[in-house]
């Protein structure tokens, strides 16, 4: 019962819903309209439409109801709608004409118009006012005022015609006139909301924005829903900067008119205000499919994408801009800086020469020019346009610190130290030029005067930590680390949650080995400032410093969250991941990155770096030459393509790729480093070996040719002749550690195993602190059955490094034989440091097998194999450990497997015994 009621119950009241006729609808929107409520007559309207959609008159009257909701494109789609349905065009034509004008068609307002075609005096007066108002638009000033003139003598009542007289009035800048004769309008009719609407347009426009309000708010409390009101209000609260009333006013305006060209406009300009840039965007477009000519949110949609740095798109709107008006200087340098970011210098230098015979007054436009041209590369032209900004406006100390980087630039730091100088006399509450001076004269190790400037900064900032901070930054240059530590930790008194002061106590916490310490200052900061980025990547850097890889790459995910919009925080997080072989993550992490920076050039490097690590070449090499294609003197991602195609086995690619590389920068050692050694692999030796000249040639106090030419060799197969050019290279360079590293390593691959560590030794002796040569020594040791002196090698860095997993594994197996069960403790943490690792399972799990404990061996054992299949030292290990289970048959089939790869490996007598043996 209960469920045929819930069946019944919907039906009745569509039935209700649906019992009014189209004509019942039709008259509801009618009283609707009479009350002003548009939104309510619209939604009848549609119901009628529903019934009945070829009823001419709800097509007509819906069109009209547009037109005053300020909805344009729909009013006109409905009025022609209604012609095709059998209504008179020239009954309608009015209203045509009106739609158009909303939409900012202005010329086609004037084409079809013809006002004389209206029989009817009233309706004649209005047509000719909708002709005025296109012409003003179109700057038909003197035509325009002739229309209104004439349609005030065919309709006295017609309250539209004063006003468009009243607009004649602002136009021709009459402004007390305009507002008489609308205050005089508003003596006679005090309810007339349009006169009330334009005073406070004629109050706008005089910059008097509080009568202006007043003014809108009186026609809004005539009429809630008129749009020209909530418009205008609108306006003068974003020039206020009341963000949130202004967005409720403009939230009102687009529930009356979402299509609305100017709602949307407005929407995108507080959207800019507040930041928000892909909403900015969005409501600009959509101000732009309403009317794809509006002008000003063509420019202010570039403008966004500017912001948004998509400097190609922002290119094609102020470049259509400049179509129609080619004499603005301002979008013209707003263009010549979009294309210098993007690339084109050569384009964004002929736009400025456009501007070269303009004789420009304002210093604000001059200096933006001057900006411009620094970005294409063009110091000179800048800095011309930077110290014109200054000559006409010297008083303006913003002008004299952009002339300054300038001159930094350039190399003249005195002339860029005295214009600092002047700007921070200038104005003495403004303390930005004296931070500049006191940073250069830093920057230029000028400490000593860098401290006077301080002390004025001081006097301009009495209670600030700033000061302090500087004055600690100099001490800490100067290597006074006792004065630093005062000036910090006054600027921590000053201010408990300062940044800098906190900074430079945690610098000088790290100097003395104090990372505990360090690391409090530093949370201290994050405790007051959350996500602050600077201090998030210092505090990765101070786990990297106490071989805290995890943690490191905690801090660096972290700044990522908090940070969505830095590029910087996803590539370092990405870079880390791939250094940890974390692959797939680095590449979600870009891809993530992505979304908010589409064209980051460093993000999408990244991207194909993560691709490469990921095997994944062809994805790797059309990101490069997507890359490549935007950016064709990018360098480095051509060498980036020629990884990834020669990845792909593409030589020829690889080396055409390469070549461009050198076309672009003939000297550049790594591009020459990476051909010699494509075409040493392809046998091209003669090729190669040509190239390693080359680079000896550039760099001729350096070891490099002689370590490129000993890896040559090294693939031509003469290990011989690679050795006697790395001693020739050594006795010439004994510091170059790559020499000796190598030298080490092609001596031990030779059999000489002695001479192998006792250049690595001798190393060590002058270089006690190298991880990574002490590790290959401390493995020689090892293999050589020497476990004592490769025990005491893995402590000694074991103490600095404790968390180092694979030192931890080796030290766990010099120690097996002599004590068995420190042995075992340190292989179980290095497993716990690192317990996927095969290499270390193996360790563990040998060990536990060893000791008798072959269930809790076996399973680690059984991982290992399955990932270091290829180790014949794994499989043993694994095919013993399953004898010793009692999984006889298991045992065999994997030493059979074993012993039939006939391959050499020290375990393999003891392999063949077992066997036997089962």
């Amino acid at each position: 019962m209960i469920l045929v009621l819930g069946l019944i119950l919907p039906l009745t009241a569509c039935d209700q819903l649906g019992s009014q006729s189209p004509e019942e609808h039709i008259q509801n929107a009618i009283e609707y309209r009479d009350q002003d409520k548009l939104n309510a007559a619209v939604i009848e309207l549609k119901n009628a439409l529903q019934q009945s959609p070829d009823n001419a008159k709800a097509r007509l009257l819906l069109g009209k109801v547009y037109v005053e909701s300020g909805q344009g494109r729909a009013a006109e789609k409905e009025l022609r709608r209604a012609i095709s349905l059998g209504v008179d065009e020239g009954e309608i034509a009015l209203e045509l004409a009106k739609a158009m004008l909303i939409q900012g068609r202005y010329q086609d307002v004037l084409d079809a118009l013809q006002p004389s075609r209206q029989s009817d005096p009233a309706r004649h007066a209005e047509a000719l006012i909708v002709k005025g108002d296109a012409g003003q638009a179109l700057g038909k000033i003197e035509l325009a005022c002739a229309d209104y003139q004439q349609a005030s003598k065919l309709d006295a009542d017609n309250l539209s015609a004063d006003l468009g007289l009243v607009r004649c009035d602002v136009l021709q800048d009459r402004i007390d006139q305009a507002r008489a004769r609308v205050k005089r309008l508003l003596q006679q009719h005090p309810k007339h909301a349009q006169s009330w609407i334009m005073l406070g347009r004629i109050e706008a426009a005089a910059q008097q924005n509080k009568a202006a309000l007043d003014a809108f708010d009186k026609a809004l409390e005539l009429s809630p829903n008129q749009p020209g009101a909530l418009l205008g209000r609108a306006q003068i609260e974003l020039i206020e900067n009341q963000l949130d009333a202004a967005e409720a006013d403009i939230e009102a305006l687009r529930k009356l008119a979402p299509t609305s060209v100017q709602a949307n406009h407005l929407l995108g300009f507080l959207r800019f205000r507040q930041g928000r840039f892909n909403d900015a965007a969005l409501a600009y477009q959509d101000a732009l499919r309403a009317n794809p000519d509006f002008d000003p949110a063509i420019l202010w949609l570039g403008l966004t994408n500017y912001a948004q740095h998509n400097y190609e798109q922002a290119i094609q709107r102020f470049s259509r801009f400049l179509q129609k008006y080619p004499d603005s200087v301002r979008v013209k340098v707003l263009l010549a800086l979009s294309q210098a970011q993007a690339g084109g210098d050569d384009a964004a230098v002929q736009t400025l020469r456009e501007l070269q015979g303009v004789d420009i007054e304002d210093p604000k436009v001059l200096a933006a020019i001057g900006q411009a041209a620094l970005s294409a590369g063009d110091s000179a032209t800048g800095r011309h346009y930077f110290e014109q900004a200054v000559a006409r406006a010297p008083d303006k100390a913003a002008f004299r610190m952009a002339l300054a980087s300038v001159l930094l630039e350039s190399g003249d730091a005195r002339q860029a130290i005295e214009e600092l100088d002047v700007a921070s006399q200038l104005d003495k509450k403004d303390s930005r030029a004296d931070v500049a001076l006191i940073r250069t004269l830093i920057a230029k190790r000028q400490l000593d005067q860098a401290l006077p400037a301080i002390d004025r900064l001081q006097e301009k900032l009495p209670e600030s930590a700033i000061p302090e901070v500087l004055r600690g930054l100099v001490f800490l240059l100067q290597k006074k680390s006792d004065t630093a530590l005062q000036a910090f930790t006054a600027a921590v008194k000053k201010d408990p949650d300062s940044i800098g002061g906190h900074h430079g106590l945690a610098v000088l916490a790290i100097q003395k080995r104090d990372f505990a310490a360090a690391k409090k200052h530093y949370q201290a900061i994050l405790d007051a400032h959350p996500g602050n980025l600077r201090t998030e990547l210092a505090l990765s850097g101070l786990a990297r410093r106490s071989d805290d890889r995890a943690g490191a790459l905690s801090w660096l995910e972290r700044a990522a969250e908090d940070n969505p919009e830095s590029a910087i925080a996803a590539g370092l997080y990405a870079r880390e991941l791939l250094a940890q072989g974390k692959t797939r993550k680095a590449l979600q992490a870009i891809q993530k990155a992505l979304e908010t920076n589409p064209e980051h050039v460093g993000l999408l490097y990244m991207r194909g770096a993560s691709l490469l690590a990921e095997g994944e070449h062809r994805a790797a090499a059309d990101t490069y030459q997507e890359l490549i294609a935007a950016h064709p003197k990018f360098m480095l991602a051509r060498l980036q393509l020629a990884r990834a195609r020669r990845q792909l086995n593409d030589i020829d690619g690889a080396r055409e790729a390469l070549t461009e590389a050198l076309e672009l920068s003939p000297h550049h050692v790594g591009a020459k480093v990476t051909l010699l050694l494509l075409e040493a692999q392809a046998k091209n030796f003669s090729r190669a070996l040509k190239l390693v000249h080359e680079i000896e040639q550039q760099h001729p106090k350096s070891p490099v040719g002689q370590l490129l030419e000993a890896q040559v060799r090294v693939l031509q197969d003469k290990l011989p002749q690679a050795i006697d050019t790395l001693l020739s290279a050594a006795k010439a360079h004994p510091e170059s550690r790559a020499v000796m590293r190598m030298l080490a390593s092609l001596q031990w691959a030779t059999g000489k195993r002695e001479a192998s560590v006792t250049i690595l030794a001798a190393w060590l002796k002058t270089h006690p602190g190298d991880l990574q040569m002490a590790r290959a020594l401390g493995d020689r040791y090892l293999a050589m059955g020497r476990n004592k002196a490769a025990g005491e090698i893995y402590e000694k860095v074991i103490q600095d490094h404790p968390r180092d997993a694979l030192v931890l594994n080796n030290l766990a197996l010099a120690r097996w034989l002599d004590d068995p069960e420190q042995a075992m403790k340190l292989a179980r943490e290095a497993n716990r440091l690192q317990p996927k690792n095969p290499a270390l399972q193996d360790t563990l799990g040998w060990m536990l097998v060893e000791d008798g404990q072959v269930e809790q061996g076996l399973p680690l054992l059984e991982s290992a194999k399955e990932r270091l299949g290829d180790s014949l030292t794994v499989q043993y290990h694994y095919a013993a450990a399953l004898a010793r289970a009692g999984r006889q048959s298991a045992a065999r089939e994997e030493l059979k497997d074993l012993l039939a790869k006939d391959k050499s490996f020290p375990e393999k007598n003891a392999a063949q015994a077992l066997l036997e043996k089962l």
